[in-house]
């Protein structure tokens, strides 16, 4: 799966993906896998989790966010197929806050926004009509990870205001 995801995604991102930490998913590797530039977490039998476990530098997860605010195009070429991002933040039928993967908000500072959410509240905000990709890099600590509390109003009464103006 890594080698794809090296062809059809990373490649065209120009995503580093070497060397690649592709550690078993516990709690022994959690030091090396949050000190890794790139790293891609396995099941025990060495598969890799697929929807969750990525580890990105906060540039490659910009990369990400900017993919999809440009509906599947990077610096002019299409990575994602036609529709997919329309598709994967669309609300699900069993979730109407949650699309493939990302969450959906239409009520940050008025705009319309998804968000990938990953361990430790990190995020990859992207609010389309404000042509805003902003990234939230988390790492748990001694107090357990970043939680709503902090994350919600630092995208909503920070990053978003600071960006634009409210939408009318």
């Amino acid at each position: 799966m890594l080698d794809y995801a090296r062809k059809k995604l990373f490649g065209p991102l120009g995503i580093r993906t070497q060397p690649a930490f592709t550690p078993v998913a516990v709690p022994a590797h959690e030091a090396a896998f949050n000190a890794a530039g790139f790293a891609w977490a396995t099941d025990p039998q060495g598969i890799f989790l697929g929807g969750y476990g990525l580890r990105l530098t906060a540039l490659d997860m910009v990369k990400l966010g900017e993919l999809y605010r440009n509906d599947g195009v990077w610096q002019g070429t299409r990575v994602l197929p036609e529709g997919w991002v329309r598709s994967a933040t669309t609300p699900s039928a069993s979730n109407p806050g949650y699309g493939l993967f990302w969450w959906l908000d239409n009520s940050v500072n008025g705009h319309s926004a998804y968000m990938a959410v990953g361990t430790g509240s990190q995020r990859i905000v992207v609010v389309p009509d404000l042509s805003l990709t902003a990234v939230i890099l988390a790492v748990p600590g001694p107090y357990g990870p970043m939680d709503s509390e902090l994350v919600t109003p630092l995208i909503y009464e920070v990053i978003v205001p600071a960006w634009g103006p409210p939408s009318r």
